[in-house]
C-alpha cells in the first residue's frame, strides 16, 4: 500500500530533471568493455541533448552503464539520478548493474550485459491510465509492474519476446539468450495479467534461435509465443522457454534457480545524491555510503559478477549443448543450474547439474541467499512477495517529494538545489550506513555476533511488508485535532490495516485501510463516516529507506463526513514505516547471543502550528535483546520555528516478538519545549539479525502543540558514527537593543556570548560600552527574566517576541524579533521595550566533525549576507559578507561585511577571530581589523557566531559596532554564509 503514494510527485521531478545541467561523468569507460553496437558509437562523459520525452530515471548504477539515443549513434556514461528518454537504449556492460524508475512508476533492473530499449512510456493523469513499451535485446531483466490504485488501467509491455501487462505489486523475470552462438532474436511472446482487461501484444520480428525465459514471482501471467500459436500460465514460482521450436513446457522454478535470477538482476538501492550534487558539496556524508544497502557486497562493482572467473566447470547445463553459454558466463557460482537442471531444454542442453550442482550454488550464494541480501523476502526462493522490489522498497523512495534538497532540516519550501533526482534525502540526512554484519555496542565480540547469525534458525526473511502506520485526523469546522490514529501491532500494510483513534490516552475512534491505499471504514466517537468513503489517499512520497525497510508520508485531504453530526474529517498528514520484521526465532537467537546493539539514524515529523512542513533530526536508542529492552530511545524533530523531543525513554519488547512499545512515563518528552500530557511510541527492529529499526511516534502538549511521524535506524553504531549525526536544529545566536521608553535611547546591546539552544532557555548578557550591565533570559521566544544594572523587570513579564525569517539554507536560518510591549521596573519607574534584535540558528558542525575538517586540512572561503539595524532607523540595512576559516589552525580570516540603507552604514574589514577549543564556535577579536559605524570608527565592537552543517557547510551569527561617544551611533544584525 505505502509504496503508491510517491505517483503524482515522481512525474513532476522527472519533467523538470530533464532541463537540468548534466552532472560530470566520474570516469571514462575501457575501450575494450565497450559491446559491438556501440564501438563505432560517441561516449560521452555526461547526458546528451534529446527532444524526446523523459521516460524515467536510472535510481542506482553499479559498474559501467550506456545511455544510447535513437541510433546508438550518440551515448553517454550513465549514472544515478540521469534522465532516460524514450528511444533511449541503455547497456549494461561487463560486471554492471543498474535500475530504471519509470515516470508510470514501473522499476526494471538489470543484470550484467544486458541491452534493453525504452520505445514508450505514457502517463495519462485524467484518464488514470499507463502505458509503457520496452524492447529486451539480450540479458537478464527483472520488471516490476506496479498498477497503483490512481490508475484505472496499467499496461507494461516487453517486447521482442515477452510483452507483460502488470498490476501492483506484478513482478516478473525476463531472460533473452542465444543458442549456439546464435545473436539474433525470436518471434514475440505475449503476456498478459489474468485479473487485468485484455492483455498487449508486440510486433514480430525475424525468428531466429534465441531463447527467452520467463520466471514468474508474483502475479498471474499470459504467454503465447508466436512461434506455434500455444499459450501457457505462469504464476508464483513458475517457469516457461521458448524457443524458435515453439512453446516449451511449464514447469516449476527450482528454488536456486529462483535465487540465482534474482542475484543476476539485483542493482544497489538507490543512491542519496545524484552526482551533480556530491560535486556542489550538498550531502557529502552520503556519499560515504558505497553498497551497505542492497546486502553488502554483491552489489559492489568489484564483487558482483565475475563473468566467467570461475565458471568453465562441468556440468554448467545453461541450456546450450556445449553447456558454456556465453550469455551466463557471468555466474560466479560453480555448477551453475540455470536451466539445464531442469533437464528438458528444448535444446536438448545438458541436464547433469543433479543434486551436486545444486549444493555449489548453495554454497556459494551463502548467507546471501537465505536473508542477508536486499532483496526483502523475495531471495531464498520466496515467490510470493509481491511488494519486494529487489532491495526491499519500490525504488520510489529516492525523491524528496517536493523538499528539494531539504536536508535534514529544511521545510518544502527551500529549494537551495532543485535537482535531488535521487534524494530524499533519505531522511537520514546524510548518516553513513553501518556494514551489513551487526556489530555490538558493548563488549560483546564479532565472533559472537557471527555466532547468533548462524544460529538464527529461520535465516528466510519474514514477509516484506509489515509495520506502523499513523494519522491526524482534523475536524475541518475548526481545523483541530480530532484524534491520533495508529496501528497498536504489526500488521501487514499491504492488506487491510486496523488503526486506533487516540485523544489524550483514551480510544475514540477506529479507521480500516485497505491495500490499495483506500480508506473503507472511520468510526469517530461513536459515530461512523457515512458520506465521503471510500477514499484514496494522496501520496507525498517515501521518505526514505535502508536494507529490510521503507518509511514515508501520507495524506488525505479530501472531506469525511458524520451527516448527522454535521462533523467533517481530513488527515491532513500521516507517516509509516514497512519491511521485513525480526521473526520471533530470529529474536530469540539474537537473545541466546546476548546481543546488544546501538541504533543510530534519524526522525521526521510534522509538528501541528507548522502547516504543511515537515522537519526532521537524529534518532538513537539501544537494544539488549537478551533482557528485551530498549533504552537511551532519543529523537529530536526541528524546523520550521518548532521542535519535538523525547530523552532517556525505555521500553519492552512483546513477549519473544520484534514489537515493542516505548513507555510514556520515562524519560523526557516535550513539544516546542514545553512538557508532554500525552505520548506514544512504538515500532519494530528488521532483517534476520536485527539489522534496523523503525515505528511511529506523537507527542502532544496541548490540542495546537502536538507533533508526530515516523523514525528509522541501523544497528551497530560506533560511538563515531553517533558523533557524525546531525546536531539538533535550534543552536545559534541572538542579539537585542534593550530601549529605555523614557527618552528613546538605548539602555543596553544584549547579546548570548557563546552558542546556546534558542528554543530552550537562553541566557544573555546586557553590555553598555564593553561594561556588564544586565541580564536576559528567553525561552523559545519568550522573555521570561530580565535584570538591569541591578533592578529585575517586575511588571511586563513574561512577554513574547515577534520574529520574522529573513531566510534560510540546508543547516541554518536567520531572522529578526522585535517586542513592543513594556516591562518596568516598578520601583525605579524604568520602562524598557526591545526595539529590534536578531537571531541565527540551526545544526552545527560538532566536536567529531570540527575534528575530522581539522584533520583534513581544509581552508574554506565562505560567503553570503549581512543584514542589520541602526539605531536611528528601523529600517534593515543589508550588504555582502565573507570570510576564511581555517579548520587546521581553528582561526577565522578576512572577515568582512558592509551594510547599508536608509542614510546609515556599517562595516567590518579585515577582521579575525579563533574558534573556541574544539568547538565550531568562534569570536572575532576586536583589536584586529577596522569596524566603523555610519563612517566612525566603532568604540564597542563584538561579532560571533558558528559553523554549521557536518561538513561546515554555512556559517553564521551576530555582530555588533558603536560609537561611545554618541550613543545613538549603534547597528547591530546578523550575518550568514555558504561554503
Amino acid at each position: 500500500m505505502m509504496r503508491s503514494f510517491i505517483a503524482a510527485i515522481i512525474t513532476i521531478l522527472f519533467v523538470a530533471a530533464a532541463t537540468y545541467a548534466a552532472p560530470p561523468q566520474d570516469r571514462a569507460v575501457p575501450q575494450d568493455l565497450l559491446p559491438d553496437e556501440l564501438q563505432s558509437a560517441v561516449i560521452m562523459p555526461s547526458p546528451t541533448a534529446t527532444q524526446q520525452k523523459v521516460a524515467g530515471h536510472l535510481a542506482s548504477v553499479a559498474g559501467y552503464v550506456i545511455v544510447a539515443h535513437e541510433g546508438l549513434q550518440e551515448a553517454y556514461t550513465g549514472a544515478p539520478g540521469d534522465v532516460v528518454f524514450e528511444n533511449d537504449t541503455i547497456f549494461t556492460l561487463k560486471n554492471s548493474r543498474c535500475r530504471l524508475t519509470t515516470v508510470d512508476d514501473n522499476v526494471i533492473t538489470l543484470g550484467s550485459d544486458a541491452r534493453i530499449s525504452v520505445d514508450r512510456v505514457v502517463l495519462d493523469a485524467k484518464k488514470r491510465t499507463k502505458d509503457s513499451l520496452f524492447n529486451l535485446i539480450r540479458g537478464k531483466a527483472m520488471f516490476y509492474a506496479l498498477k497503483l490504485f490512481k490508475y484505472r488501467q496499467a499496461d507494461m509491455t516487453v517486447k521482442t519476446l515477452t510483452a507483460v501487462t502488470g498490476i501492483r505489486g506484478t513482478k516478473f523475470g525476463v531472460e533473452v539468450k542465444q543458442e549456439n552462438g546464435s545473436t539474433a532474436s525470436l518471434r514475440p511472446l505475449y503476456l498478459a495479467n489474468l485479473s487485468e482487461t485484455g492483455w498487449t501484444r508486440t510486433a514480430a520480428i525475424e525468428p531466429t534461435k534465441t531463447v527467452t525465459v520467463v520466471y514468474g514471482f508474483d502475479g498471474t501471467v499470459k504467454v503465447t509465443s508466436t512461434v506455434d500459436g500455444t499459450s501457457k500460465v505462469i504464476g508464483p514460482g513458475m517457469m516457461v522457454q521458448t524457443s524458435h521450436k515453439g512453446m516449451g513446457d511449464l514447469r516449476p522454478t527450482p528454488p536456486t534457480l529462483a535465487r540465482k535470477f534474482q542475484q543476476d538482476t539485483k542493482a544497489p538501492p538507490p543512491k542519496t545524491k545524484s552526482r551533480s550534487q556530491k560535486k556542489q558539496g550538498e550531502g557529502g556524508e552520503q556519499s560515504k555510503d558505497t553498497g551497505t544497502n542492497g546486502g553488502g557486497d554483491d552489489d559492489d562493482e568489484n564483487s558482483e559478477d565475475s563473468e566467467g572467473s570461475d565458471d568453465g566447470t562441468a556440468g554448467d547445463g545453461d541450456d546450450d549443448e556445449n553447456g558454456d553459454d556465453s550469455e551466463d558466463s557471468d555466474d560466479s557460482t560453480v555448477g551453475n543450474a540455470d536451466d539445464g537442471e531442469n533437464g528438458d531444454d528444448s535444446e536438448g542442453g545438458d541436464d547433469g547439474n543433479s543434486s551436486s550442482d545444486d549444493s555449489s550454488n548453495d554454497n556459494d550464494n551463502g548467507t546471501a541467499d537465505t536473508g542477508n541480501d536486499d532483496s526483502g523476502a523475495a531471495e531464498g526462493g520466496s515467490s510470493n512477495n509481491s511488494n519486494d522490489i529487489d532491495d526491499g522498497t519500490t525504488d520510489m523512495g529516492g525523491n524528496d517529494s517536493g523538499a528539494a534538497d531539504d536536508g535534514m532540516f529544511g521545510t518544502a519550501g527551500d529549494t537551495t538545489v532543485v535537482d535531488d533526482t535521487t534524494d530524499t534525502t533519505y531522511m537520514d540526512g546524510g548518516i553513513p550506513e553501518s556494514t551489513t554484519d551487526v556489530t555490538q555496542a558493548q563488549s560483546t565480540s564479532q565472533t559472537e555476533t557471527e555466532q547468533s547469525q548462524e544460529n538464527t534458525t529461520d535465516s528466510e526473511p519474514t514477509p516484506y511488508g509489515y509495520g506502523f502506520l499513523n494519522g491526524l485526523l482534523i475536524e475541518k469546522e475548526f481545523d483541530t485535532t480530532a484524534g491520533y490514529y495508529r496501528n497498536a501491532s504489526l500488521q501487514n500494510l499491504n492488506s487491510t490495516v486496523a488503526a486506533d483513534g487516540i485523544y489524550n490516552s483514551a480510544i475514540v475512534g477506529e479507521m480500516r485501510m485497505a491495500d490499495d491505499g483506500v480508506i473503507t471504514y472511520l468510526k469517530h466517537n461513536g459515530y461512523e463516516v457515512d458520506s465521503g468513503l471510500p477514499i484514496a489517499i494522496e501520496g507525498l512520497g517515501v521518505l526514505g529507506q535502508n536494507e529490510y525497510m521503507e518509511w514515508g508520508r501520507w495524506r488525505q485531504l479530501q472531506l469525511m463526513s458524520v451527516t448527522s453530526k454535521a462533523w467533517e474529517f481530513q488527515y491532513k498528514d500521516g507517516f509509516y514505516v514497512e519491511g521485513s520484521y525480526t521473526s520471533d526465532s530470529q529474536m530469540a537467537a539474537l537473545a541466546s547471543s546476548n546481543l546488544i546493539i546501538t541504533y543510530a539514524g534519524s526522525v521526521a515529523g510534522r509538528h501541528w502550528q507548522s502547516s504543511d512542513a515537515w522537519e526532521s533530526g537524529p534518532f538513537n536508542a539501544t537494544v539488549n535483546f537478551n533482557a528485551g529492552i530498549i533504552t537511551d530511545f532519543d529523537l529530536f524533530l526541528g524546523g520550521a520555528s518548532h521542535t519535538a523531543q523525547v530523552s532517556n525513554a525505555q521500553g519492552v519488547f512483546t513477549g519473544g516478538s520484534s514489537t515493542f512499545v516505548i513507555d510514556y512515563g520515562t524519560g523526557i518528552w516535550k513539544t516546542d519545549g514545553v512538557g508532554a500530557v500525552y505520548g506514544d511510541i512504538r515500532g519494530t527492529v528488521y532483517g534476520p539479525n536485527g539489522e534496523d529499526i523503525g515505528g511511529v511516534w506523537v507527542i502532544k502538549a496541548d490540542t495546537t502543540n502536538f507533533a508526530h511521524g515516523v523514525f528509522q535506524g541501523k544497528g551497530g553504531a560506533t560511538q563515531a558514527e553517533l558523533d557524525d549525526q546531525p546536531t539538533p536544529y535550534c543552536y545559534g545566536f541572538f542579539s537585542g537593543a534593550l530601549m529605555e521608553k523614557d527618552g528613546d535611547t538605548s539602555s543596553g546591546y544584549y547579546y548570548t556570548a557563546s552558542m546556546q539552544n534558542l528554543e530552550s532557555i537562553a541566557t544573555a548578557e546586557g553590555q553598555y560600552n564593553g561594561t556588564p550591565v544586565g541580564e536576559v533570559q528567553i525561552n523559545d521566544g519568550v522573555i521570561t527574566y530580565l535584570k538591569h544594572n541591578g533592578y529585575e523587570v517586575d511588571s511586563g513579564l513574561p512577554v513574547q517576541l515577534q520574529s520574522t525569517l529573513l531566510g534560510k539554507n540546508g543547516f541554518m536560518e536567520w531572522g529578526r524579533w522585535n517586542q513592543t510591549l513594556l516591562m518596568s521596573v516598578t520601583s525605579q519607574s524604568w520602562e524598557f521595550k526591545y526595539a529590534d534584535g536578531f537571531l541565527v540558528k540551526g545544526s552545527y558542525t560538532s566536536d567529531s566533525q570540527m575534528a575530522a575538517l581539522a584533520s583534513s586540512n581544509l581552508v574554506a572561503t565562505y560567503t553570503g549576507t549581512a543584514a542589520g539595524r541602526h539605531m536611528l532607523s528601523s529600517d534593515l540595512i543589508t550588504g555582502p559578507f565573507n570570510a576564511t576559516v581555517n579548520f587546521n589552525s581553528g582561526s577565522i580570516t578576512d572577515f568582512d561585511l558592509s551594510v547599508s540603507g536608509s542614510g546609515h552604514s556599517a562595516q567590518i574589514t579585515d577582521a579575525q577571530g579563533s574558534f573556541t577549543g574544539s568547538t565550531s564556535s568562534f569570536t572575532l577579536n576586536p583589536a584586529a581589523g577596522t569596524w566603523q559605524v555610519d563612517g566612525v570608527i566603532a568604540d564597542y565592537k563584538r561579532a560571533n557566531g558558528a559553523v554549521y552543517g557536518p561538513d561546515g557547510e554555512e556559517i553564521g551569527g551576530i555582530w555588533a559596532v558603536k560609537d561611545t561617544a554618541d550613543s545613538t551611533n549603534f547597528a547591530m544584525g546578523i550575518f550568514q554564509g555558504k561554503r
